[in-house]
């Protein structure tokens, strides 16, 4: 922490040597002590010292000073500078300058003249340390507020987050899904439930309890989905028919991964889902026309080839024998 400054402010330079002197004899070298002999010296050498980040941590006035006197020198540091202490060192001070110093300048202590230097040591000591605690709280503070900024906007940004992810959830084309390692379902999305044949996602979580029994139609896809799961944590466009709710039978195409936390454990697994049936429906139309489309190009090659042989004078010959034979018959 930077040095702390200790103002002493007298219209007598006999005392102010004598404070002076008996602060710096009792304090460590922590603290600046410096001294005013008026109070508008000493509200120019508290702005001095604000300017050059200085902190002054206590005034020390006498009361009976020309032009401004001590209470009215403590009132105007405690309006504008409410973070440093006030103690009234006078012999002269009447009740109501001591009164207004109290209510008005938040005034630490009041010493009389002549002082003892133990009860003047005594009260700057626990002055500064109550100094150094209000510093400390307000840091404190000033830290917890900061951190409290911090998480209210980390709190927000989550929740914008949680926002933009449940809006892309529930308007996504895709099935998208979230189900523990035992093979139940914790979340689905609408478009999943209706892929499914469901009326709703609570609807398709309550019912389906079993994957691997309920919903695929050749078990063996099941088997190999999920090594293929256990050795790289995700699949990708793996393909596989499907019984819906009303027991028709579809072609989804799934891409899944799974999550784990911090220390390896696995934690359920995500993915997404589209059905393929129109497509692989598609596909077998085309392999279908692909096979009519050879069968009769086949044949054409077979009739031209025929054409050809035909043509050929070893052919007619042939054909010429055989009618010989069959006139001779």
């Amino acid at each position: 922490m930077t040095n702390l400054v200790i103002l002493c402010v007298d219209d007598e330079a006999t005392i102010l040597e004598s404070i002076k002197e008996q602060l710096r004899r009792n304090l460590d070298d922590g603290y600046e002590i410096e001294t005013a002999e008026s109070g508008e010296e000493a509200l120019e050498i508290i702005e001095e010292f604000e300017e050059d980040s200085m902190e002054v941590a206590l005034v020390i006035s006498d009361q009976i000073m020309p032009r401004m006197k001590g209470d009215e020198l403590l009132i105007d540091v405690h309006a504008n500078h409410p973070k440093i202490l006030t103690v009234m060192l006078t012999g002269q001070a009447n009740a109501q300058a001591v009164g207004n110093a109290v209510n008005a300048a938040n005034l630490y202590r009041y010493l009389a003249k002549p002082w003892e230097e133990t009860d003047l040591i005594l009260t700057v000591k626990e002055a500064l340390r109550s100094y150094r605690q209000d510093q400390k709280l307000e840091k404190q503070n000033q830290e917890l507020k900061k951190l409290n900024t911090s998480l209210e906007q980390k709190i927000e940004a989550l929740r914008i987050a949680e926002e933009n992810y449940r809006s892309i959830f529930e308007n996504a084309l895709e099935g998208i899904f979230q189900c523990s390692p035992d093979g139940q379902y914790i979340e689905v999305n609408p478009v999943m439930a209706r892929i499914y044949g469901y009326e709703s996602p609570s609807d398709m979580i309550t019912n389906m309890q079993k994957i691997e029994r309920q919903l695929y139609v050749d078990p063996n896809n099941r088997e190999h989905f999920n090594c293929l799961l256990d050795k790289q944590d995700e699949v990708k466009n793996f393909q596989y028919q499907i019984y819906r709710q009303d027991g028709k039978i579809i072609w989804v195409e799934e891409n899944t991964r799974a999550v784990r936390d911090r220390h390896g454990t696995l934690l359920y697994y995500e993915g997404i889902i589209q059905d393929i049936t129109e497509r692989k429906q598609e596909e077998q139309a085309l392999k279908r026309q692909v096979q009519e489309m050879q069968i009769a190009i086949d044949k054409s090659k077979q009739a031209n080839e025929v054409a050809k042989i035909v043509k050929t004078d070893s052919f007619q010959r042939v054909k010429q024998k055989l009618t010989k034979i069959r006139n001779n018959s």
